[in-house]
């Protein structure tokens, strides 16, 4: 029980820092995936969007949907590190296992997205703009509204493309830093981070588009997710599966690299504590 709680509490640190750190990035890669969506076209290169927002939302809209996000990923790393260390346990896995820490990695990234889901979606909605909707400005009314309007069952839109690739992102995640971090340190984590995000994208666009599908009580734009693929790809392509995906990567190497570095520092920390 003493390890898993100095990994709930180095969880925590990690999520707090990490996010923080990259919040500005985060929602500028969200209102990229999302714009599409809506026929826009205001997010473009880094520089313009970042002008963008400041013109329209000032410094603060930067920030806009990072409290909502802290909700969903506090929890989130809570059970993504002491997940793995469980299934790493479960599965004996180490550094002479290579499958089975990437198997435990998986495990974990499927216990994790199931759980927190709901808390995705309300981090979506009150990341997009004005121009895109005005009906999510708070957690409460988010919910409600979302309740309200869509059921309970829209907290689970665009749940089967995310169950079956972020599993995946997490455990190719954990399987690639736990397999390099020996030899590469920190710079373990950005590879990490740079080819679970680059294989698993396209999973990330899709859930965006089905979870904003048919909001504000307007017509829904795709039937389910193979209705989704077929029409994003009809429309942009190819390319249109890694919207945002340059921002996102700038975002997700310093991100991955604070993520273990600090989950690292505060276990061994709180282990030489001990002794």
């Amino acid at each position: 029980m003493s390890s898993y709680f100095d990994s709930f509490l180095a969880s925590g640190v990690s999520a707090i820092l990490t996010k923080s750190s990259v919040a500005p990035l985060e929602r500028i890669k969200i209102l990229k995936q999302t714009q599409n969506y809506y026929s826009q076209s205001n997010y473009g290169s880094l520089f313009g969007s970042c002008r963008f927002i400041y013109k329209n939302e000032g410094l603060r809209g930067f920030y806009r949907g990072h409290y909502s996000n802290m909700l969903r990923i506090f929890p989130a790393y809570l059970i993504k590190f002491p997940a793995n260390e469980f299934y790493k346990k479960l599965y004996k896995a180490d550094e002479t296992h290579p499958m089975r820490l990437l198997l435990a990695g998986i495990s974990a990234g499927s216990t994790q997205v199931s759980v927190i889901y709901p808390l995705d979606i309300i981090r979506t909605r009150m990341t997009l703009d004005h121009h895109m909707t005005t009906n999510y400005n708070s957690y409460y009314k988010c919910a409600r509204n979302i309740f309200k309007s869509e059921g309970i069952m829209a907290f689970y839109k665009g749940y089967p493309i995310s169950g079956m690739t972020y599993p995946i992102y997490v455990g190719l995640q954990f399987f690639i830093y736990e397999s390099l971090k020996t030899d590469f340190s920190y710079f373990a984590g950005a590879i990490a981070g740079m080819t679970a995000q680059t294989l698993m994208y396209p999973g990330d666009v899709l859930k965006r588009h089905l979870q904003i599908n048919g909001i504000d009580n307007t017509g829904k734009k795709y039937d389910g997710l193979i209705d989704c693929i077929r029409k994003i790809y009809g429309k942009y392509g190819f390319r249109g599966f890694y919207t945002g995906y340059g921002v996102n990567i700038l975002k997700a190497v310093p991100e991955t690299m604070i993520q273990f570095a600090v989950y690292d520092k505060v276990t061994n920390l709180l282990n030489r504590n001990k002794l």
